[in-house]
């Protein structure tokens, strides 16, 4: 297994009425089952472990609050080969963001995504 990816969450126009929290799939570009994480809706990253190295990953976050769920946003990551840290290899990591057309949530859920 690799590492884990923090995925930040910023809120934009919450229509007055809080959100309760994300829910947060996630999942390799090869895989169909979903894993699944609830964040509460005053935190403003995801943490998403265990990943694997050298693996494109794809999420769907939707917020919800009192009126109900947002249109969920997409939005993909890939996770680096694990790093050499045996002998004199310098520890090199790079992280390619990809992101997809973002889809706005309804205006009472409106927020955005950004790979932290």
């Amino acid at each position: 297994m690799g590492k884990a990816y923090r995925l930040g969450l910023v809120k934009q126009d919450d229509g007055g009425m809080p959100i309760v929290e994300y829910i947060v799939k996630y999942r390799t570009d090869k895989e169909e089952q979903w894993m699944t994480k609830l964040v509460p809706g005053m935190n403003d990253f995801a943490m998403l472990q265990p990943l694997q190295w050298n693996t494109r990953y794809e999420v769907e976050i939707t917020a919800r609050n009192v009126k109900g769920l947002s249109e969920p946003s997409f939005y993909q990551f890939f996770m680096p080969q694990k790093p050499d840290i045996t002998g004199n290899s310098p520890i090199t990591a790079e992280r390619c963001i990809v992101p997809l057309p973002f889809l706005h949530p309804r205006a009472a859920m409106d927020f955005y995504l950004c790979g932290c």
